[in-house]
């Protein structure tokens, strides 16, 4: 493991925030918005997740995420006037977590191997209680990439050669679990695969009936459902009716260009910067057929780095 990632995990989290972002008022909900308001502010500011804060008193109540939104959506007759604070957590990946900027990368990462995307950063120190909007930053487990990919950059570090197969991209031996869908698929139905499954993307292949084709041809995540409007009922009826292959060409095409790997191996310093450059949250492993057979997390490279 590479002597910088070692030497960054002691990094205080005021230094992980870029300085311009640092300054700016977090982007957030109040405890009556609705749930069509936060879809449509998580695509205008290009993020994932929203603090939610208590109109007059500014008390912090959780987080709002995509993916509690996917899980709303999958339920019985979800209404877009449905209030933030009634979803907040559906999901049970984004537990509310405070901590002051002194404290250090490395516990962290402690937090996030648990499967917590994201905490709040106290930016005074202050109590948690009296945490605002003005004084309280986002750190997210990409922001930590992101930080990793521009101290590589700086260095032009080169040491690091551990395989991704080996480590990131496998839990004790066993690869993570990939779950598929294909192009012809249903919006909704890929939805319900994202819920159950407990998973954060689905690999689209090109065709899942066909045994020697299933190449890996896009990705989709609950980014891809970011800004919708108009009535609960027309969504979901838009959902269950188009395919996934219409449905990104339309909002999202981006999505029809996943990133991918070679199973074979790659080094942990490729992958951050395939993270990074791609503004991805995963890499998906492929065989030499283009399949796909294994998928990186931002979560695995995280857990690899702390435990080195």
């Amino acid at each position: 493991m590479s002597k910088l990632f070692k030497s960054l995990l002691y990094t205080r989290l005021h230094d992980i925030l870029d300085e311009e972002r640092s300054k700016k008022d977090i982007v957030f909900v109040w405890h009556d918005d609705n749930v069509a308001r936060a879809s449509a502010l998580l695509k205008q500011h290009n993020i994932l997740s929203l603090p939610i804060f208590k109109k007059n008193s500014c008390q912090l109540l959780g987080f709002v995420d995509i993916v509690d939104i996917v899980h709303f959506l999958c339920g019985p007759n979800p209404d877009l006037e449905t209030r933030v604070t009634e979803i907040s957590d559906l999901s049970w990946r984004d537990v509310l977590l405070v901590m002051d900027g002194d404290c250090r990368l490395t516990s962290l990462l402690d937090y996030f191997k648990q499967g917590i995307h994201r905490c709040l950063v106290n930016k005074k120190n202050s109590s948690p209680l009296t945490l605002t909007p003005s004084n309280a930053a986002i750190c997210s487990q990409f922001d930590v990439i992101r930080f990793f990919y521009k101290k590589l950059l700086e260095n032009d570090d080169k040491s690091s050669k551990d395989t991704v197969v080996k480590f990131g991209g496998s839990h004790d031996g066993v690869m993570n679990v990939v779950v598929c869908a294909s192009l012809g698929d249903r919006v909704f139905d890929v939805m319900k695969l994202l819920r159950d499954n407990k998973v954060s993307a689905i690999a689209i292949v090109d065709d899942w009936n066909t045994e020697f084709q299933r190449k890996l041809v896009a990705n989709f995540s609950g980014s891809d459902l970011r800004g919708f409007g108009g009535s609960g009922e027309d969504l979901i009826q838009e959902l269950k009716e188009k395919t996934v292959g219409e449905y990104l060409m339309e909002h999202n095409p981006e999505s029809l260009h996943p990133v991918s790997v070679l199973a074979s191996g790659t080094s942990l310093e490729e992958v951050i910067r395939l993270l990074a450059e791609s503004n991805c949250h995963r890499v998906w492993q492929v065989d030499d057929n283009g399949r796909p057979v294994g998928v990186i997390s931002v979560t695995d490279v995280l857990q690899l780095i702390n435990s080195s």
